[in-house]
């Protein structure tokens, strides 16, 4: 019965409160996942297990148990509408199970051994680590000293021990094991390698081009089917390789096989989603450079193209990680916020350690490994880059009205001319609808 109900008012009880403050009801979801995986990792019975996923969607209903002022600064920053704080006691909100409303009394009692308690402990630590990763934009730490300052509550007996260690030792993905998944990859030949290279984009010619094009059967396709995309409009099909690089120019043709050589890296289904974001990042980035200044749009496109490389290894993941990561996945969560639980690392970190090992220009590195978190590097390029994924709505990472501030700062873009950068025709369109 219990397991039953999980799949069903699971979901009905984090969409109403997503439709009350959006802020909160995600802040909700992403303690539900963590909940539920502490539970996992204590040997809880599903019963239970569902009763720590309810009682954490829930956990700040009735939002009078709670102080609300030290949480406005986190909740504002997340996107909370001001709902839960505006209102202190709201009789419109749903009628709880009695059993989650004894969990959520227990989260203001001492911890004591009874069923009520060990939900209430899961639900009060998975918040209290929520909350943390929360607070990264403004207060930044590690995962490891997030769960050293949890054990510290456990050691002055405000948290059971063996609740703090479930969370502290949940499954862990190995950056080596990663990295090497992608060590597998294909290797770029050394015409694409020069292709990729946007300090040779005034070096290549129509030879190198057509050499590079005449390599591989989905290069020649890609750049033909640019040439007669609706962008380019020929009055007559263009057939071959050589009228393509003609029609449409030299750095027109550099970009769209530099996109295409990239393509079988993400050759699965479930990469493909991966791909066709980060070719409407490589045109989004490169129009965000122009109009800042601050940033090589030939390097702004390649960015782009390749700030999401470290998904492909996250994607990889196997074992009781991959399992980990596809639960809290299904329940909501931030690619980036499980990636941190389960890595210790992200991505974006990730990512930068693949390119530095195919000889990406420094500059490329250190923007794609702060792309999302801007903050933690003086640098325009990577806030271009968080200003892209902001922008194309990949929902990456946790929201940050911080972030952006910061991000729109430092490129001195204004959101008016985010939306003009969006509204243009791209030369990569036709291979976007393709994917």
């Amino acid at each position: 019965m219990a397991s039953q109900a999980k799949r069903t008012t699971g979901t009905v009880t984090s969409v109403r409160w997503e439709a009350l403050d959006p802020g909160v009801g995600a802040h909700c979801r992403r303690v539900a996942a963590l909940a539920v995986e502490v539970a996992v990792r204590l040997r809880l019975s599903e019963a239970l297990q569902y009763w720590v996923e309810q009682t954490a969607l829930w956990h700040h209903y009735p939002v009078t148990l709670f102080e609300l002022d030290t949480l406005d600064r986190l909740m504002k920053d997340l996107g909370s509408n001001g709902y839960w704080s505006r209102n202190k006691s709201n009789p419109a909100l749903p009628d709880l199970p009695d059993e989650v409303k004894r969990c959520l009394r227990a989260m203001q009692a001492p911890a004591r051994q009874d069923q009520p308690s060990t939900v209430a402990q899961v639900v009060e630590v998975a918040n209290l680590f929520v909350e943390k990763m929360e607070l990264l934009p403004l207060e930044y730490r590690t995962v490891e000293q997030m769960i050293d300052e949890l054990r510290a509550l456990s050691e002055d007996d405000l948290f059971r021990a063996d609740v703090i260690m479930a969370a502290a030792s949940l499954p862990r993905a190995r950056r080596d094991d990663l990295l090497e998944i992608v060590y597998r990859l294909p290797v770029f030949p050394t015409v694409a390698l020069r292709a990729l290279d946007p300090a040779s984009d005034d070096h290549i010619g129509a030879a190198q081009l057509y050499e590079l094009a005449t390599s591989d059967k989905s290069l020649a396709s890609s750049l033909v089917q640019v040439a007669n995309s609706s962008l380019y409009s020929p009055p007559k099909a263009i057939a071959s390789i050589r009228q393509a690089i003609a029609y449409i120019g030299l750095k027109a043709s550099r970009k769209v096989l530099t996109a295409s050589v990239l393509r079988p890296l993400f050759g699965t289904a479930k990469t493909g989603e991966i791909w066709k974001h980060s070719l409407i990042m490589a045109q989004f980035c490169e129009r965000l450079a122009v109009i800042c200044g601050l940033v090589d749009p030939k390097e702004a496109f390649l960015a782009g193209l390749v700030h999401d490389v470290g998904r492909l290894a996250m994607e990889k993941m196997t074992g009781d990680a991959a399992a980990a990561r596809e639960r809290m996945l299904r329940q909501g969560c931030e690619p980036m916020f499980i990636e941190k639980i389960l890595c210790r690392f992200d991505h974006a970190d990730l990512g930068a350690d693949i390119l530095q090992r195919w000889n990406f220009p420094e500059a490329i590195v250190e923007a794609v490994r702060s792309h999302h978190q801007p903050e933690q590097r003086h640098s325009p390029f990577a806030a271009l880059l968080y200003l892209g994924e902001y922008w194309t709505g990949a929902e990456e990472d946790l929201p940050s009205a911080a972030r952006l501030a910061l991000a729109l700062e430092r490129t001195r873009i204004t959101v008016d001319q985010m939306e003009s950068a969006d509204g243009r025709n791209g030369l990569l369109d036709s291979l976007i609808r393709s994917v």
